[in-house]
């Protein structure tokens, strides 16, 4: 009697399904408990994003705070013993710069009436803050407008600016009038922003001249600017003789210190201290992925058996599981991803900041999270690759 010849099953060749489809078999066949397997790399995806995220926030608004207590500024205050006659600031202004003071101005408070006037040209007083500048505020940098230009203010007649939270406060709009001193204002411009005098921000502005007019000569200016790196305390040591030679105790200068070396120290703590925050979290979820891969195998040693007594070797199922892992860990980086976008812009809105992503971050977090996956698969797919399906089928 002719026996069939049998038939050899070589490993890898098309009678078996690719590695690849052996390996997403189990992903698409439970999909739900794939994403949860993956959850640990979803949080720590999310909770890597959120911290670089809110790091980059608060060291922006820590930066903006810290310039705006310290700063290489040097301020100036003239008294009328300096002051006398028509507007010597504006010589002063000139005289502070081509000594190297940048972004210099004068400024002061006037002690004049102010009313809202309606549409019928109805008064009503109004305890709003009125400061009158020098032209030299157009080159300040950390002023900035939101509507009309400096050109309107000192060569428009009877204009005023307003700051925006005098406009959002009483409902001041552009065009408005108001009354200074009894005399009709027109709102031409509102100031925006203001780093180092956030007064402006609640404040009818007036040109230095109109002010003079209305107000008379102030008791005092103060005039400010800032100093090159380092040479904030010299030049406010030399300012009152160079502006006033023979009686500088009309002049009174002083120093705000230089704030990087400040700024340096505390934003080094504060990076520091996130970078553990998130090393732990990369930690926990490759943790979490570990322990659920490993369960996961150790489900199916029975699968990983049976492959093995056909022909399987155990580099073969290293692999497999080592892709399983990758994939659950780049979906988990996914979907964090997306969470931790989600939450960024929810908690940069709440803070009314601007999100901050790095986009490396985006870029290389999925890839990251696939990497984190697989190397925590390790552990399970060299128990995989080691069972032996004689002892276990005994065994079991």
């Amino acid at each position: 009697m002719n026996r069939a010849p049998r038939v050899r099953r070589v490993p890898g060749t098309a009678s078996r399904p690719p590695l690849l489809d052996e390996a997403l078999g189990p992903i698409r066949a439970q999909p739900w408990k794939t994403l949860l397997t993956g959850l640990g790399v979803a949080v720590a995806a999310a909770a890597q994003v959120l911290l670089m995220g809110i790091q980059g926030m608060n060291e922006s608004a820590l930066i903006e705070h810290v310039r705006q207590m310290t700063s290489n500024e040097v301020q100036t205050d003239l008294s009328r013993g300096f002051a006398p006659g028509d507007t010597p600031w504006r010589q002063a202004d000139a005289t502070l710069a081509g000594a190297g003071l940048a972004q210099s101005f004068t400024s002061w408070r006037l002690q004049v009436e102010v009313a809202a006037v309606d549409t019928l040209g109805t008064r009503t007083p109004a305890a709003w803050s009125t400061v009158a500048l020098s032209p030299a505020v157009e080159t300040r940098e950390d002023i900035a407008l939101a509507g009309g230009s400096w050109d309107d203010l000192f060569t428009t007649t009877r204009a005023v600016f307003i700051g925006t939270g005098l406009m959002r406060q009483d409902g001041l709009q552009l065009g408005d009038t108001i009354s200074v001193a009894g005399e009709p204002m027109v709102v031409r411009g509102v100031i925006a922003s203001s780093a180092s005098r956030p007064d402006l921000l609640l404040s009818v502005v007036l040109p230095d001249t109109v002010a003079l007019r209305l107000g008379g000569v102030p008791e005092a200016v103060r005039t400010t600017g800032f100093a090159p790196p380092g040479a904030a305390n010299t030049l406010a040591s030399a300012v009152p003789t160079l502006l006033s030679p023979e009686a500088p105790h009309t002049v009174q200068a002083r120093a705000v210190p230089d704030a990087a070396p400040l700024l340096d120290a505390v934003t080094a703590d504060v990076a520091t201290g996130a970078r553990y925050v998130g090393a732990i979290a990369i930690l926990l979820g490759f943790l979490m992925v570990a322990l659920a891969q490993y369960s996961a195998v150790v489900e199916h040693l029975p699968a990983y058996a049976l492959k093995k007594s056909v022909g399987a070797s155990g580099a073969q199922l290293l692999t497999e599981v080592g892709i399983q892992a990758g994939v659950i860990g780049a979906v988990g980086g996914l979907v964090g991803l997306a969470a931790g976008l989600v939450g960024l812009t929810a908690v940069a809105a709440w803070r009314d900041l601007v999100a901050y992503v790095p986009w490396g971050l985006v870029i290389g977090l999925p890839p990251l999270a696939a990497l984190v996956g697989a190397l925590a698969g390790m552990g399970a797919a060299a128990r995989a690759a080691r069972v032996d399906p004689i002892t276990f089928i005994r065994r079991n």
